[in-house]
């Protein structure tokens, strides 16, 4: 059987050239000259896929495009993005701090646009579909605050997660990338699995030449060990491609099997729903700790509280400097006292 070929935007939302590249990319898919497609705002689109042996195995395939209209993240605001030196750990150590003290908590800024989340609000309501693979290029529902993710733009992620309740799409599987590692995260019935990039990971940076890279590597590795719920399981392995496995039973529920596997073919990680009822993530979304009720990565502070945690990370900062120095000075007259003591000789 033939399949069409999906691909997703993943450029950047302030781009020049973003409608070129929008065309070049319906180009590149051989999306047709007349396709609605072509006259949207962002390259988002679904798919259906139907089981030839069985009508009511339909999986929808719901493809969106959260860069084309994406507004600036609170800690990155678009001109400062375009600094071109150390971009990455800037933009780390903002976002790190942001999530400390809970600066930008409540940010407006928009993922899909108003065409887009009226166009994804059609797509999911009255849907007919066994099962919906929802695909975000960004991760979705990943609590860390440093890489690119909804929670950034916790209006819009909350926004999202109000659409799903609302419409309750049956058997949804959020489908992401972006962070150059696999995962698996479930909570409550939802799952949300992470393919790495298809060029490079964060295990290749480890075994990289350069000092700096390792040491982000390492520094990026000890904030996911301190983010990451125990619902979320990673792999570093390079390369890493998934599948996902649908069958309908007759009770109408549907069995889901979504896998990892490395570059060399070998299944890595996997996560398995016998009997899965359709509606668990919507019928216990008011429980703690589910995706759709515990949206926000970026908890709102008081000022006080603000003020005493730049205080702390002041002190630390003053403090380290000093001793550093203290350090740096003894080496250098311990040194020179050395070389005194040898001339006398």
């Amino acid at each position: 059987m033939h399949c069409p070929i999906p691909g997703v935007n993943d450029g950047h939302d302030n781009y020049p050239h973003k409608e070129d590249a929008r065309q070049q990319h319906c180009d590149f898919f051989k999306v047709p000259k007349d396709h609605p497609r072509r006259k949207r705002n962002g390259a988002y689109y679904s798919l259906e896929y139907r089981d030839p042996e069985n009508e009511g195995n339909i999986v929808k395939v719901i493809v969106l495009d959260v860069r084309y209209n994406r507004q600036c993240y609170y800690s990155c605001l678009c001109n400062i993005c375009t600094i071109s030196k150390w971009p990455s750990v800037r933009v780390f150590f903002m976002r790190l701090l942001q999530h400390v003290t809970g600066i930008g908590c409540e940010h407006r800024g928009d993922t899909l646009g108003e065409e887009q989340w009226k166009w994804l609000e059609g797509q999911l309501t009255d849907s007919n579909a066994a099962a919906h693979i929802l695909v975000s290029s960004m991760q979705v529902f990943s609590t860390l605050p440093v890489t690119e993710t909804w929670g950034l733009l916790p209006h819009a992620k909350k926004r999202l997660a109000e659409l799903l309740k609302a419409t309750r799409p049956r058997n949804l599987v959020v489908l992401s990338g972006d962070v150059h590692y696999g995962e698996i995260m479930e909570s409550h019935g939802l799952v949300e699995i992470t393919s790495s990039s298809l060029t490079h990971s964060l295990k290749e940076l480890e075994s990289g030449k350069s000092v700096f890279k390792m040491l982000m590597h390492y520094a990026f590795c000890l904030v996911l060990s301190m983010y990451k719920e125990h619902n979320s399981t990673m792999t570093q392995q390079s390369k890493v491609c998934l599948a996902i496995h649908t069958q309908v039973t007759c009770t109408g529920n549907m069995s889901i099997r979504i896998s990892l596997f490395t570059k060399y073919g070998m299944e890595y990680m996997y996560t398995l729903r016998r009997n899965h009822d359709p509606y668990e993530p919507y019928n216990r979304a008011t429980e703690p700790g589910s995706f759709l009720n515990n949206v926000y990565i970026i908890k709102c502070t008081s000022w006080p509280y603000k003020i005493l945690v730049f205080m702390t990370i002041f002190i630390i900062i003053s403090w380290s400097i000093q001793i550093a120095l203290i350090i740096s000075w003894g080496l250098i007259w311990g040194h020179q006292g050395m070389r005194g003591h040898g001339k006398e000789l």
